[in-house]
C-alpha cells in the first residue's frame, strides 16, 4: 500500500481526488457550488457562472469578468486554451447563438399574462418586450443524435431507412399484447450500451425524450419484448427529429 501522489487516470479514487482538488481551488477563488447543482459554481460579486464535468470547464457570465478568471483559474488548473461558446461543441452539444426568437417569447408572454395577471391578450399586438436585451441561443446534440441511433440500429441488425416518421417518442403500451411483457427481449444483452448512449442527448438538449429514456433504463436488467418495441419507438422518433434543436435566451438584468 501507498500513498496517492498523484492523481492517476483509472485509478477507483481518481474522480474523488479532482473533484476534491477542483473544488478547493473554486471555493479560494470566490466560488460558492450552486444548490443543488454542486457541479455549478457561483461568483456572486464577479457575477459569473462555471459548469465543471470533470476536466471540461464552461465559464459564463459578466463579459469583464471572463478573461481575467479564466487566468487566475488557469494558473491553479492545467487548463487548455479558452474557446468561444459560440460554435463550439461542449460535451457533445453544439451553441450557437441566434437572433432572439419574438414569436416564441410572445407566446410566452401572453400565457404568463392570463396566468399571473388574468389579462387576455390581444393576439394582433406583437411582443412589446426589448429583443436588444435579449440574448438567445442553440443547443444542438444533432451529431449525438444520429451516432445513438445509427448504433442501436447496428446492435439491433436494423437498417436505418426502415425507421418509421413517428410524432411521439413514446408507445402507448395499450397497443403492446399483454404477452409482450413477459417474454424476454431480443435486444436484452445490449439494452444497457444503446439506453445509456441515448440518455445522454435527453439530458442536455432533448428534455421531450426523457420520459421514454428513463422507462427503457428501468428496464435494462429485466428487458423484454415490449422494451424492443419501446425503443424502435423512440429511436424511430429520435431519427426523424435528429435536427430539433433546444432553444434558450435570457433578458434578465444580472442582479435580478
Amino acid at each position: 500500500m501507498c500513498i496517492l501522489g498523484v492523481n492517476l487516470y483509472g485509478h477507483p479514487q481518481a474522480q474523488t481526488y479532482w473533484h476534491t482538488h477542483v473544488n478547493k481551488i473554486m471555493l479560494e477563488e470566490g466560488f460558492e457550488p450552486v444548490t443543488g447543482w454542486e457541479c455549478v459554481y457561483v461568483h456572486r460579486e464577479k457575477k459569473l457562472f462555471v459548469s465543471v464535468y470533470v476536466d471540461d470547464f464552461k465559464l459564463a457570465g459578466l463579459k469583464k469578468n471572463l478573461r481575467p478568471m479564466i487566468k487566475v483559474l488557469s494558473a491553479k488548473i492545467d487548463l487548455g486554451d479558452a474557446m468561444p461558446l459560440h460554435g463550439d461543441v461542449y460535451l457533445g452539444c453544439k451553441q450557437e447563438n441566434i437572433a432572439p426568437p419574438l414569436e416564441l417569447l410572445k407566446q410566452k408572454s401572453d400565457l404568463y399574462n392570463m396566468i399571473v395577471k388574468d389579462d387576455i391578450p390581444d393576439p394582433d399586438t406583437l411582443w412589446l418586450g426589448h429583443a436588444e436585451d435579449i440574448k438567445a441561443w442553440q443547443y444542438d446534440m444533432t451529431g449525438h443524435v444520429k451516432q445513438t441511433v445509427e448504433r442501436c440500429c447496428e446492435l439491433a441488425k436494423v437498417k436505418v431507412s426502415t425507421l418509421k416518421d413517428v410524432s411521439t417518442p413514446s408507445l402507448d403500451d395499450h397497443l403492446i399484447p399483454q404477452e409482450d411483457f413477459e417474454k424476454p427481449g431480443i435486444l436484452a444483452d445490449e439494452s444497457a450500451k444503446i439506453v445509456l448512449k441515448a440518455l445522454w442527448p435527453a439530458r442536455i438538449g432533448r428534455p421531450e425524450i426523457l420520459w421514454a429514456v428513463n422507462t427503457l433504463a428501468r428496464n435494462v436488467t429485466k428487458w423484454t419484448k415490449a422494451d424492443d418495441k419501446r425503443l424502435l419507438r423512440l429511436i424511430s422518433y429520435m431519427w426523424h427529429t435528429k435536427h430539433h434543436v433546444q432553444v434558450c435566451y435570457v433578458g434578465d438584468k444580472l442582479e435580478d
